[in-house]
């Protein structure tokens, strides 16, 4: 199965503009707009209880292999989150953690990878990143980025160019 092949780490396309976005709670002016629009001067502020949650919805069911959240403790303080989660599962009533990262003081870009135990990329159709602590205890919380990417695939026209010439490769071409 072609398909099933391992893809490399390095190998990825940000796929966030295919998924549907949306966020527990924000401060007017600060919401996914602000999350997605490639700014790292912008960001999305929560506006309630913690957890904060930032909901990731896809179409199809889709290959996650991680996400990138860009925060600045410099500038943000308290709103920094210092623990963050990432679920995932087919729908909101079956999501399952796949990683968590504690974050100290950090500044840029934070990879949180979502590779299973098999070293594949976690599959779903829904996607949840969730601010569970925030520096100096915190309350609010500020997201700048947030950056998911899928594995690139055989058939992708993005994807490098590889001259597989194996009998059992050139026999699915037909199909």
């Amino acid at each position: 199965n072609l398909m099933a092949m391992n893809c490399s780490r390095s190998s990825s396309l940000e796929v966030g503009k295919s998924a549907v976005w949306s966020v527990s709670s924000c401060k007017p002016g600060f919401g996914v707009a602000q999350l997605r629009d490639d700014s790292t001067e912008t960001f999305w502020q929560s506006d309630g209880p913690q957890p904060h949650l930032v909901n990731i919805e896809f179409r199809r069911n889709t290959s996650i292999q991680k996400l990138q959240v860009y925060v600045d403790y410099k500038l943000d303080e308290s709103y920094t989150p210092s623990r963050i989660a990432v679920r995932a599962g087919t729908n909101h009533h079956d999501l399952t953690q796949v990683s968590v990262v504690e974050l100290n003081e950090p500044e840029g870009w934070v990879d949180i990878d979502t590779w299973d135990k098999q070293g594949r990329a976690v599959k779903g159709f829904l996607f949840q990143v969730v601010v569970r602590a925030n520096h100096q205890n915190g309350k609010d919380t500020h997201l700048r980025q947030i950056k998911i990417f899928s594995p690139r695939l055989l058939g992708d026209s993005s994807a490098p160019s590889v001259p597989f010439q194996t009998a059992e490769y050139l026999s699915m071409l037909r199909i």
